[in-house]
């Protein structure tokens, strides 16, 4: 009989363990380096994007588009009135800053400068770039836009790799040059932090010819060198986290791998402080030449080129992925809730209510396990004929135990 009994209580152990083990996992909560799919684009295109006041601004050659977080939504605007591929974009006090490019036609480079107020959708023409230059990007820092590198030839001519480091004043309208790149770079990525501008990836006159990050501290009007990213690519984007939501870091996201006609979804991470390299997670659309914008440290990459294609839409894409960078929010950064922090809230919410359910299913499950070991006193003393009554209880106890085992199952 006592053989018997200690089965029994091994089947039901073993029935309830998994749902303690499915109390423990249900607790854990993803805080950092992860992607969540946002509303895509109208239709596919590639371009440049930029974030204002809480907005996310996308343009492309015949296109502008406003997408706001708050309700995950996008809105048509008024399109650049010089359309043009391979232009730079830039913010500063609510204006945007269109630069450079190759005109819709043409096979040239230009210098148009055009600027878009965002609060009345318009745009004026401002004093254009000396140079004419395409495949660049615009990097802002203490109130001034720098434009360095690209190509001063369209890439279906013999390329002409610029090293100009041309600087515009949009207080003044006006134009200066600060210190050349060491070496001509285009179709790279860029990202400010601390005063500081990074170049990485990219293409030169050599395709096969490894590209080290380059730095330009704006300050003293010197260049450094970094290391190079892990993975060679060109044609990604690159966005900096500024240490208020997330730890201080450089996302280098997506692009060609070795310079193939195929995008990646490869995202490389800098850490700026032990000048070191790690790999994130993976963006979920593999792409290059997107465009990135950062709101609350968050990063949204949107557009972009899947793979080279002559036929429309010729591999372009309207993906829009926000990516929740290292750090994010775990150290106290930030004072208010940010838009990933009201996601990640309301996936908490969802898991503590499935907690509760579980937390119940434990509950209940203790209470009969308390009577059953009573039982099993009782039957120790008065004999076999219980065992026969107690046996009958005890299987309904243990299937109930299985059906409450398969309802934490099917929370995880």
């Amino acid at each position: 009989m006592i053989t018997k009994l200690v089965s029994l209580t091994c089947l039901i152990l073993l029935t309830v363990s998994p749902i303690l083990s499915c109390h423990s996992h249900e607790g854990e909560v993803l805080s950092e380096n992860y992607w969540i799919i946002r509303k895509a684009l109208p239709r596919p295109y590639w371009g440049e994007a930029v974030a204002v006041n809480g907005k996310i601004y996308f343009f492309a050659w015949n296109a502008t588009y406003e997408y706001d977080p708050a309700v995950d939504g996008w809105t048509a605007k008024t399109p650049m009135p010089a359309q043009r591929k391979g232009f730079a974009v830039a913010a500063y006090k609510n204006r945007i800053y269109v630069i450079g490019g190759v005109p819709v036609g043409s096979s040239e480079s230009c210098w148009v400068n055009e600027a878009y107020n965002p609060e009345t959708d318009t745009w004026e023409r401002r004093a254009d770039m000396p140079t004419k230059r395409s495949n660049l990007k615009a990097a802002v820092v203490d109130g001034k836009i720098y434009l360095i590198g690209g190509l001063e030839k369209n890439c279906s001519m013999v390329p002409t790799v610029s090293c100009l480091n041309e600087v515009y004043d949009p207080e003044r309208d006006t134009w200066i040059r600060a210190s050349p790149i060491p070496k001509g770079v285009y179709s790279y990525a860029c990202a400010v932090i601390d005063n500081k501008i990074y170049i990485m990836a990219g293409q030169d006159e050599d395709p096969q010819t490894p590209l080290l990050l380059q730095i330009y501290d704006s300050k003293t009007d010197t260049w450094s060198t970094g290391s190079s990213p892990p993975v060679m690519v060109a044609s990604a984007t690159a966005a900096a986290t500024t240490g208020k939501w997330a730890s201080k870091r450089i996302y280098l996201i997506g692009g060609r791998i070795n310079y193939s006609m195929d995008g990646s979804n490869i995202v490389q991470v800098y850490n700026i402080e032990n000048e070191s390299w790690t790999i994130g997670a993976s963006m979920p659309t593999a792409r290059y030449a997107p465009a990135a914008a950062v709101i609350n440290d968050t990063i949204y990459v949107i557009g972009g080129i899947e793979t080279f294609n002559l036929h429309p839409p010729f591999g372009w894409i309207a993906a829009n992925e926000q990516y929740i960078p290292f750090g994010y929010n775990t150290l106290g950064l930030g004072s208010s809730t940010s838009p990933a922090q009201e996601e990640e809230t309301s996936q908490q919410d969802q898991r503590s209510d499935r907690q509760t359910q579980t937390l119940l299913t434990l509950l209940v499950a203790s209470i009969v396990a308390i009577a059953l070991v009573t039982t099993m006193a009782i039957i120790l003393k008065k004999g076999e004929n219980a065992y026969s009554r107690t046996a009958t209880y005890s299987t309904r106890v243990f299937r109930g135990l299985q059906t409450a085992r398969w309802s934490c199952e099917q929370q995880k």
